[in-house]
């Protein structure tokens, strides 16, 4: 028989070596559920970027719309964008955006002055009201789902900045500029915080 203190001190040993063991496993089990739940996390960021990036590029598409019109069917200010500039702007005037709702120029910027910020870094894409951006759709009168269903938490916006082009043996006197335009558009995803911004250029054969 056994002595009484040897068995309890084993059975101490095995309770700490079990009381260990569980320890670790549970200190595994809590490792391995958050590397599950950073994995999701990020999945999501992804998906929401995703998102974000299309909403963006479907306003690139929205604005090359305004600017170029479709066939057979000039949109409300296609006809006033050209290879000569956006007609009725003065490219002589303080640099800025339209910002009239009503107003043809609306989202219609001329270039920064020199030194300064781009134009488009003082532009709020988040506002629907349509100071400064153009609302998707504003002029092409396309819909684009927004708010709710897994779509992007509002419609994204764009800018059209007018830049002077100058070709391979094309004077530069004044008289014979040309122009082209530098779009900017910033799409959200399902979070009004995610937000991408994408820069086109199109320029008018005419």
């Amino acid at each position: 028989m056994k002595p009484l203190r040897s068995t309890l001190h084993a059975h101490g040993a095995a309770l700490i070596v079990c009381l260990l063991m569980l320890v670790v496993v549970l200190m595994l089990g809590i490792s391995a559920a958050e590397t599950a739940l950073q994995g999701a996390k990020s999945a999501r960021g992804g998906r929401d970027r995703q998102l974000a990036f299309q909403s963006a590029e479907a306003a690139l598409v929205d604005a090359e719309l305004d600017i170029q019109g479709l066939p057979d069917f000039v949109l409300p200010r296609s006809d006033r964008f050209s290879a000569n500039g956006f007609n009725g702007l003065d490219l002589n005037e303080n640099a800025g955006c339209g910002m009239d709702d009503d107003d043809d120029s609306m989202g219609i910027c001329l270039p920064a002055s020199p030194g300064k910020p781009p134009v488009w870094r003082s532009v709020d894409f988040m506002d629907e009201s349509g100071r400064g951006a153009v609302p998707y759709g504003r002029f092409t009168e396309k819909q684009f789902p927004a708010q709710g269903g897994g779509m992007p938490a509002r419609r994204p916006g764009y800018i059209v900045e007018l830049r002077r082009y100058a070709g391979a043996g094309e004077s530069a006197e004044a008289g014979d500029e040309s122009y082209f335009y530098r779009v900017t558009a910033v799409g959200t995803g399902m979070q009004g915080t995610t937000q991408v911004a994408l820069q086109g250029f199109y320029r008018k054969a005419e």
